[in-house]
């Protein structure tokens, strides 16, 4: 039987492709879990590599751990890496995800 943490990480999946189907986006998700990233949005000029979480109504946690995970990612200039956080009951917050500099320069 699943667990409720994954089937709640599925819903707030769910509820982020359609969010970006409604804004004209191919969208894949990676069943499971097992990627970086839950989705993989394609537009006519760009893809979009996204992480989605979950938190509870009124909980201020901004993964920034997570955040800077994805930012030592390289991709091209028109890969845009974001994570998707969704509050229980509540909105979307959305993090774009910019390329560690560091990590460029081998620091890392």
């Amino acid at each position: 039987m699943a667990k409720v943490p994954y089937i709640t990480g599925v819903k707030a999946e769910y509820r982020c492709r359609d969010e970006l189907l409604s804004q004209g986006y191919f969208v894949m998700r990676s069943a499971g879990s097992r990627g970086l990233f839950d989705l993989i949005a394609v537009s006519a000029d760009h893809v979009k590599l996204i992480q989605v979480k979950v938190i509870s109504f009124g909980e201020k946690k901004k993964f920034k751990k997570e955040r800077m995970d994805l930012g030592y990612i390289r991709c091209p200039e028109n890969v845009l890496k974001e994570l998707w956080v969704w509050e229980k009951h509540g909105k979307w917050y959305i993090y774009k995800i910019p390329s560690n500099k560091e990590y460029l320069k081998g620091k890392r």
